[in-house]
């Protein structure tokens, strides 16, 4: 359990960094080095969440073992957590969809 929880604190820390990495990031530029600068941004940050999903349905596969085995309850703190990680990691997927979209119209 103790391994469940840290692997969770790990992966609400990451979703996390990329939440601010996309606060960070500049309004689209009007010179062509800028442009192709916030493209690379975009693109590392798209594989950067990619990873991430794996880690996210990982633990709550890992979450959900853990209520049927009866280790916790769907109630339980942590089984809670692991669905807002869920929704978070699809808040930024969402907020992924429309950066690409708004890099792609630039071309």
């Amino acid at each position: 359990m103790d391994d469940f929880q840290n692997d969770l604190r790990h992966a609400g820390n990451e979703l996390s960094e990329l939440e601010d990495d996309l606060d960070h990031m500049t309004p689209i530029g009007r010179d062509t080095d800028t442009v192709q600068s916030q493209i690379n941004e975009v693109k590392d940050f798209n594989g950067r969440l990619y990873e991430k999903q794996d880690l996210v349905e990982e633990l709550a596969g890992k979450a959900q073992d853990l209520v049927t085995k009866g280790y916790m309850s769907e109630k339980d703190p942590r089984f809670l957590q692991t669905e807002n990680l869920q929704k978070q990691h699809s808040k930024l997927g969402r907020c992924r969809q429309i950066i690409s979209y708004k890099s792609h119209s630039l071309f």
